[in-house]
């Protein structure tokens, strides 16, 4: 099996190969995501000079779910979910795509030191490809949003609705920035607009009705610099689902309930 090949490449260190697979096969639970992180926890564990035992292979985390959180409880220290880290995390969560290292750094409101750190730190979950941070599996959002996990004492669980709240909200200072760099410079082309600028063109009136903020969308999408903006982004398409989903927001609002219709 996998485990047992990958235990064998230790074979000296390991007091029974055939248990410790064994072992790690049942931890593992059919999951293939979780036997990569076994894989990476093994030769971490042997390149540090540890003791692969069967002890070592037993305490190992059950499951994906507290493998998860052994790594984000370790990542995020004494401070916990006030950590930097765990605002990454929360953003990052309620995006609606990768997020470029510099949207991270605006949403974030940190410095550049403090956010190639917090980008280092959090590689194990979102690793980088093209300066944005891609989920390292469809199961870390999972987890993260797990309604069961509401409760939990660590606090590693995220509101989904709260996090699209917090987005919309940096969605519309990024949009703000937008019309404020026109009117400091006129002529600026789409090709100056900054990540941030260029996610909340795309996706921030969706964020802000999915926050329940349809006011600010419907003033988003009658104002003629983003629509300037997003026609120079040749997004027609998108211009054209933003406001189809405005109205659609508005007309579910004035829906009259089926109480007061029968009244």
């Amino acid at each position: 099996t996998y485990f047992r090949r990958l235990l064998e490449a230790h074979g000296e260190l390991v007091d029974d190969v055939n248990a410790a697979a064994e072992m790690l096969l049942g931890k593992a639970r059919g999951l293939f995501v979780y036997a990569a992180m076994a894989a990476e926890h093994v030769d971490r564990l042997v390149h540090r000079g540890g003791q692969l035992s069967l002890a070592s292979i037993r305490a190992m985390p059950e499951g994906l779910d507290e493998f998860y959180d052994q790594q984000m409880e370790r990542l995020l220290g004494d401070e916990g979910t006030d950590a930097l880290e765990w605002r990454a995390v929360r953003l990052l969560t309620g995006a609606r795509e990768p997020l470029h290292v510099e949207t991270l750094r605006t949403f974030l409101g940190c410095s550049d030191k403090e956010r190639r750190r917090t980008v280092a730190r959090l590689s194990r979950f979102y690793p980088i490809r093209d300066r944005k941070l891609h989920a390292y599996h469809k199961s870390v959002r999972d987890w993260l949003t797990r309604e069961e996990r509401r409760d939990v004492t660590s606090g590693l669980f995220v509101d989904v609705s709260a996090a699209e709240v917090d987005v919309a909200a940096r969605c519309l200072e990024a949009l703000e920035g937008v019309r404020d760099r026109k009117a400091a410079a006129a002529g600026t082309s789409a090709t100056t607009a900054q990540p941030a600028e260029t996610y909340a063109l795309r996706h921030g009136v969706r964020h802000l009705l999915a926050a329940g903020r349809g006011d600010d969308a419907s003033r988003v999408v009658l104002d003629l610099e983003w629509l300037l903006a997003r026609c120079r982004a040749e997004d027609a398409l998108g211009i054209r689902e933003d406001c189809r989903a405005v109205v659609q927001w508005w007309n579910r609002r004035n829906v009259p309930s089926s109480s007061s219709s029968s009244s």
